[in-house]
C-alpha cells in the first residue's frame, strides 16, 4: 500500500514538474524562432511566408506559432494555460501574456 502512494506521488510529482518546465522550454524555443525570422528578414529584405520558409523544421513548429501582420509586423505565440498564450510582438520587442 505505501509503495503504491510513493509511485502515485511520484507521477504526480513528475507530472507537475513538467508542467511548470514546459513553458520555459517554448519561450526558449520561440526565441530560437524569432532569431530565425529576424535572420530571413535580413538576408531577404521581408518576412518569410511560414516558419519552414526561415528554416525552421515542421518537428519544431509543435507548439510555436507564427502569424505576419503586415509587411514589417508579425507576432509569435505558444499556449501557456487553457486559453492563455505568451505573445511576442515584433513591433514593440515584447512578450505579453494574452487570453
Amino acid at each position: 500500500m505505501k509503495k503504491g502512494i510513493a509511485i502515485t506521488a511520484a507521477v504526480l510529482i513528475v507530472c507537475a514538474a513538467s508542467l511548470l518546465i514546459l513553458p520555459s522550454n517554448n519561450r526558449r524555443t520561440a526565441k530560437r524562432d524569432i532569431q530565425a525570422i529576424e535572420k530571413f528578414r535580413t538576408a531577404h529584405s521581408r518576412l518569410p511566408a511560414t516558419m519552414s520558409e526561415a528554416g525552421i523544421s515542421d518537428a519544431d513548429q509543435q507548439s510555436v506559432y507564427y502569424q505576419i501582420h503586415g509587411a514589417n509586423h508579425y507576432i509569435v505565440w505558444y499556449g501557456t494555460t487553457l486559453g492563455n498564450s505568451d505573445v511576442y510582438d515584433s513591433e514593440t520587442h515584447t512578450w505579453s501574456e494574452q487570453g
